[in-house]
């Protein structure tokens, strides 16, 4: 079997554990899920701002292992002992997991695509835009995600849950960042730039 396969394979059910398994002595667990959650999107987004970047002189090989360090970091479980069965216990914590999840899987489709066209050079830059977009349509997901977090950050206001409703605010801010830096980036730009980051191999 593909190690490549197998590699996403785990990725995936690492997303799928994502969050689910917070040690109940934590304080706020809707908030620290969305608080790890955000600090994924933006290291996230960082990385692929570098990767797009003239100015920046790393290998596509290093921003492909920068990319998985960061997935890997983030979508590691929090650590029970193995006989704890312990379910998650409000609305809010469920929802934010559920975010966490859903939000997640767009990173992990795109590191694969990444992986997939290491190698390779600029005359399949055209391939890998398509499937980058295929993988995370931005024009999509950011505005979803900004919806999904300001219904919670209701909820989380509703139940005067201050701290929670206090990321959120924060996040859905660097949202709107990241909505307005992205449609701003045509597909030409975009393919310049990985024609450009596919000969640093």
């Amino acid at each position: 079997m593909n190690k490549y396969f197998l590699k996403y394979k785990f990725t995936y059910l690492l997303a799928t554990l994502f969050i689910t398994s917070i040690p109940q002595n934590t304080i706020a667990h809707a908030h620290v899920i969305i608080n790890r959650f955000g600090k994924l999107t933006q290291e996230i987004f960082v990385n692929l701002d570098k990767f797009l970047s003239k100015n920046d002189k790393k290998t596509y090989r290093d921003h492909v292992q920068i990319m998985d360090k960061i997935i890997s970091k983030y979508l590691l479980p929090f650590r029970l002992p193995s006989n704890s069965k312990l379910p998650l216990d409000s609305e809010l914590e469920k929802e934010a997991t559920s975010i966490a999840q859903d939000f997640s899987k767009p990173f992990i489709a795109t590191q694969k695509v990444l992986e997939k066209y290491q190698g390779k050079d600029k005359r399949s830059a055209g391939d890998l835009v398509k499937e980058l977009r295929e993988a995370l349509p931005l024009d999509q997901i950011l505005p979803k995600l900004k919806t999904r977090l300001i219904l919670l950050q209701k909820k989380a206001t509703k139940q005067k849950d201050i701290e929670l409703a206090k990321t959120i605010k924060h996040f859905v801010a660097y949202i709107n960042k990241q909505i307005a830096t992205w449609s701003n980036k045509s597909l030409l730009e975009l393919f310049i730039a990985l024609c450009r980051r596919m000969e640093l191999r």
